[in-house]
Order: C-alpha cells, then structure tokens, then sequence
C-alpha cells in the first residue's frame, strides 16, 4: 500500500487437547517509510510490542530508536543509536 505494509501471521502450535481454534500464536506489524524514515510497530499474542524508528543520514551511516516491551517480564529493551554500513 505505497508506504505503508501490514503484516499478519497466524499459527497454531502442535496439537493441544482442547484447543481448535486457529491463531493460537499469532504477529502482526505495521511499518512506514517515507524518504529517509522507516518507523514500524509489531506486536503478538503476549503483547510484546516493538518500536523502530530508523532515518538514513547518507553515506551508509542512520540513527535509529528501538523499543521493546512484554509486559510480566524483565525483558525491555529502549535503545538510541546510530548504524554504519561500508
């Protein structure tokens, strides 16, 4: 969709007594790029969620902020930073 793609997987893991229904396990994501931008959302069936923003600064060098976070867990990450590619 010109800027912007959606993304949507869905699974069901193994066979588990009792559960039929489709999905189980499940990620969806959006992402958005415009110029020198790229900024995406995911987020999956225990609502972990991860932000990225990314914007090319030219020369194979972007600065970039990331987020991730699952809720219950220690598991969160916020990162700022910049990427080089040679």
């Amino acid at each position: 969709m010109d800027a912007i793609t959606v993304g949507y997987t869905a699974i069901k893991p193994g066979d588990v007594a009792g559960a039929d229904a489709f999905g189980d396990e499940w990620d969806f994501s959006v992402k958005y790029s415009a110029g020198a931008m790229v900024a995406s959302f995911a987020i999956d069936e225990a609502d972990a969620t991860t932000i990225i923003a990314d914007y090319a600064l030219g020369g194979g060098a972007s600065a970039f902020a990331a987020m991730h976070d699952k809720p219950g867990t220690a598991d969160d990450l916020t990162a700022v930073g910049l990427n080089f590619a040679f």
